[in-house]
C-alpha cells in the first residue's frame, strides 16, 4: 500500500511529538503541501523522524481483533526496513486472514506509561485480545523496581479486563536486554512472578525470555546471534523468525 498525506500544525515551532528511530518502512517527505503532487520533486528520504496514521484498517465481518503491547522490541526497531521481519509482523502473517492485528510498539514505551490509562492503553482496548510484552524499559531506562512493575502490570491487566467482560489478556515475560546486577535480579523477580501467574486476569502466559535468552545461568543474555549488531539487544530478525515460531506454536 502506497499513500501520502499532508500534516498541518496550528503554529510555528514545535507541535508534534516523536521518537527518533530508523523507519521500518520507505518513507519519504517534503515541506508544504504536498500530499497531491504527483511527482517526487521536494521529497526527500525520511530519517529519524517519521510521522505516520496511528491505525490503518477495514471492515472484516467477524475477524478476532488482536493488539501487541509492546515497546521497541514489540515495534521491530533495528529490523530490516521493509523486511517486515520482527516478530509482531511475522505472527500477524501466520494467524492467517481470520484474525487483525494491530501492533501497539512504541519504542522507550513503559509499563509504568500504560499504567496511566489514557490515550495508548485506550487503542488496545479496541482490541478482543491483548498480548502485553512491557518492562524492558522500565528495568533498563528507569531504574523501577520489581515490586513497582508488577503493581504497574497489574494495573495494566485489571484495566483491561475491567473495559469488556470476554477481553484475553496475555503476559509475555520480559524479554533479556543482556541486563545484569541489579537490573538482573528484578528482571529475575519479575519474570519469575510471571511465570507464577502472579498478575491477577492474565489468561496465558507467553515466555518470550525463554526463546531468546542463552542457556541458564546466563539465560539474563540475548543470544548472540539474535542481537541486531554487537552491542545493540534489540532482536533481530532472525529472532523475530524464532519468537513468532514459537508463539504460533504455543497459540
Amino acid at each position: 500500500m502506497v499513500f501520502s498525506w499532508t500534516i498541518t500544525t496550528l503554529a510555528a515551532g514545535v507541535s508534534f511529538p516523536y521518537n527518533t528511530e530508523s523507519p521500518l518502512v520507505s518513507a519519504y517527505d517534503a515541506p508544504g503541501h504536498a500530499a497531491g503532487q504527483i511527482s517526487a520533486d521536494g521529497f526527500q528520504k525520511s530519517a529519524n523522524c517519521l510521522f505516520l496514521p496511528d491505525f490503518i484498517g477495514f471492515e472484516h465481518e467477524g475477524a478476532k481483533r488482536v493488539a501487541f503491547l509492546g515497546d521497541s522490541i514489540t515495534q521491530g526497531v533495528r529490523t530490516r526496513p521493509d523486511a517486515y521481519e520482527y516478530w509482531v509482523a511475522r505472527i500477524a502473517e501466520g494467524l492467517g486472514p481470520e484474525y487483525r492485528v494491530w501492533n501497539l510498539g512504541s519504542g522507550w514505551a513503559r509499563a509504568y506509561d500504560a499504567a496511566t490509562d489514557k490515550a495508548w492503553l485506550s487503542k488496545a482496548k479496541l482490541s478482543d485480545e491483548i498480548v502485553i510484552a512491557l518492562g524492558v524499559n522500565d528495568i533498563g531506562t528507569t531504574g523501577r523496581s520489581a515490586v513497582q512493575l508488577l503493581e504497574d502490570l497489574q494495573t495494566i491487566v485489571s484495566s483491561l479486563k475491567g473495559s469488556r467482560t470476554d477481553m484475553s489478556v496475555i503476559l509475555c515475560t520480559i524479554p533479556t536486554f543482556n541486563f545484569s546486577d541489579a537490573q538482573e535480579l528484578v528482571w529475575r523477580d519479575v519474570n519469575q512472578a510471571i511465570r507464577s501467574h502472579a498478575i491477577v486476569g492474565v489468561d496465558r502466559v507467553f515466555d518470550i525470555a525463554e526463546v531468546l535468552s542463552q542457556a541458564a545461568p546466563r539465560d539474563n543474555l540475548l543470544i548472540p546471534e539474535y542481537m541486531s549488531s554487537e552491542f545493540d539487544a534489540h532482536p533481530n530478525g532472525e529472532a523475530g523468525s524464532a519468537v513468532s515460531s514459537a508463539f504460533l506454536e504455543w497459540y
